[in-house]
């Protein structure tokens, strides 16, 4: 079982230079292995012998975080490209001259990271390789929403996702009127984090308040040791009956999915490590297909709760790129496989898959194909 507590400590960590020469000194060993990518079904792309394949230039991730390495979605995406003939390079994307050698590439296949400064540097840069004609995975309108709790709220409203009740204000006022009045306890958290950092829960009033005022002052600190929370709050309900996440991906009309369990000493299910894969209702299967079509992505994490006094699966955020530690990502007892989705119903079909080679397969046959 994965500890929670060091792994946000490895997370917080490595942003201090000492962890990082302590790394690249004795712990690059740790890094991907090619037997790593055994074992799972070869995803085929069927692609018409007279249209050109395009040029892919693809990133390295994973390069920043402790022991990431050996979850990288790069060998995935080049697993693909390999069985399926396509010309590739490996694209250093972080150096000053990544305009220029975007020259090379019809398709840039980027995995970005999830902190606030990589976030910055990946909008502004596909963004960019958009507008010079170049096709992104993600595209810019996937990242703009990517780890921004508060820009997938407002996609979600607008698109008529069942949520967890939300609260979002950048008024200090507003905001203090809701915490004197709101059913306790509530949750506060990040506008971007991932695995709980940056969720807190309030279960007295004063403490929120208090919270409220730090925040509409000078800001309040953050694990980012380089980021305030400042002028927003964002507020949700708390299921005290949740007793999981459920999360469900959706690439297409195949759909993975497991359970993650909340610890009996922490709120939080997210980051904890305990997962458990088995059957997922079809109420929580629809809800991550209108998520994902709500979204657009090739490939989409959909996690929600389900509260049995309220009656139903509520979403809580989504995100396009998540740790991937298995090509198992769902099994029904001991057997793994994906739900099909056809016509409104789900049928279990047995196999081995890497999500990463389907997603990408899934954005070339949408983007060239003209498929899904």
């Amino acid at each position: 079982m994965k500890n929670p507590h060091l792994f946000k400590l490895k997370q917080h960590l490595a942003q201090y230079p000492i962890v990082e020469w302590y790394r690249r000194r004795h712990l690059d060993r740790k890094t991907f292995k090619p037997e790593m990518l055994d074992g799972a079904d070869t995803v085929a792309i069927d692609w018409p012998v007279d249209l050109p394949k395009p040029r892919i230039g693809l990133v390295k991730d994973c390069g920043k975080m402790l022991f990431t390495q050996p979850y990288a979605y790069w060998p995935r995406y080049e697993r693909f490209l390999k069985n399926n003939g396509f010309a590739y390079e490996f694209y250093d994307i972080r150096r000053s001259d990544w305009m220029a050698q975007a020259d090379r590439f019809d398709v840039v296949v980027w995995r970005t990271e999830s902190d606030p400064a990589s976030q910055y540097e990946a909008e502004n840069k596909i963004r960019i390789l958009e507008m010079m004609g170049k096709k992104c995975l993600p595209s810019f309108d996937l990242v703009w929403s990517y780890e921004d709790k508060i820009r997938q709220a407002h996609m979600f409203a607008l698109h008529g996702v069942p949520t967890v009740p939300t609260f979002i204000s950048y008024d200090r006022d507003e905001a203090l009127t809701y915490v004197a009045s709101a059913p306790l306890p509530i949750v506060s958290k990040l506008a971007t984090g991932s695995g709980s950092m940056g969720v807190e829960l309030f279960r007295h009033r004063d403490a929120a308040e208090r919270f409220v005022r730090r925040v509409f002052a000078p800001g309040n600190p953050t694990y980012w040791t380089y980021l305030r929370q400042k002028d927003y709050v964002y507020f949700q309900e708390f299921f005290e009956d949740a007793a999981f996440d459920l999360r469900v991906i959706v690439i297409g009309d195949r759909i993975f999915g497991y359970y993650r369990m909340r610890p009996e000493d922490d709120f939080r299910a997210s980051g904890a490590g305990k997962v458990v894969k088995k059957e997922i209702p079809e109420e929580a299967l629809h809800i991550a297909v209108r998520t994902a079509r709500a979204m657009g992505a090739p490939m989409i994490a959909v996690d929600m709760i389900h509260s049995p006094r309220r009656g139903g699966f509520f979403v809580i955020e989504a995100s396009i790129s998540f740790q991937i530690d298995t090509h198992e990502q769902l099994k029904l007892g001991d057997t793994p496989g994906y739900y099909r989705h056809e016509e409104g119903r789900f049928t279990f079909v047995p196999g081995r898959f890497w999500v990463q080679e389907l997603a990408l397969r899934r954005f070339l046959e949408t983007t060239y194909l003209h498929r899904g």
